[in-house]
């Protein structure tokens, strides 16, 4: 292959790269450049365990005024059935909701994530970042939501008591 060949490739594959990539930046249903998929984070208390709510310390707790409950499910799996309380703040959107959420939630109230179950890792990544931001009593419900319901537990729907 000599030269020019080489040259022309490049130039074609140019060509061909920004198309693709001008095209996706007009379209309606645009595909993300890069797709970050959650890695699985450790935060520990002073005592070096990782701060979570068993299944009955949740159950005592769940529902007692000034304990801030999150939910970082879909807003679609909230609004069929969610712990009553909770409040949804999804994972996927944490980022954009979190200047909202830190407006409304004082840096020493107890909050308690949790998502689908103990496979999840959204809830543990969730506290994490509310940790690193400066939310000192932050807990995740390891058993989530899974748990809850094979417990039999009361649900709460969209709209009722939201």
């Amino acid at each position: 292959m000599n030269k020019k060949n080489l040259s022309e490739g490049a130039i074609i594959f140019f060509i061909a790269v920004s198309f693709a990539l001008l095209t996706n930046l007009f379209r309606s249903d645009s595909l993300p450049l890069v797709q970050l998929k959650p890695a699985s984070i450790s935060f520990s208390t002073k005592n070096n365990q990782e701060p979570t709510v068993s299944f009955e310390v949740m159950k005592g707790k769940f529902k007692k005024s000034g304990i801030i409950l999150i939910d970082v499910r879909s807003p679609e799996e909230f609004k069929k059935e969610h712990i009553p309380w909770a409040i949804n703040i999804p994972y996927h959107e944490f980022s954009e909701k979190l200047p909202e959420v830190m407006k409304q939630i004082s840096f020493s109230q107890e909050i308690i994530v949790y998502c689908g179950g103990i496979e999840c890792s959204y809830a543990k990544n969730i506290a994490f970042l509310l940790n690193a931001k400066g939310y000192k009593d932050v807990k995740v419900y390891k058993g989530g939501w899974g748990e809850w319901t094979q417990k039999n537990m009361p649900l709460e729907k969209e709209g009722e008591g939201d």
